[in-house]
């Protein structure tokens, strides 16, 4: 599950590199 979640993470950073803050934010604060 981790290497999946990993991956998906991975590939949305690489397409919304500008959100990324915004996305660390949000799984902090989840």
């Amino acid at each position: 599950m981790k290497e999946v979640v990993s991956k998906d993470l991975t590939s949305f950073f690489y397409l919304y590199p500008k959100d990324r803050l915004e996305i660390v934010y949000y799984i902090l604060t989840n």
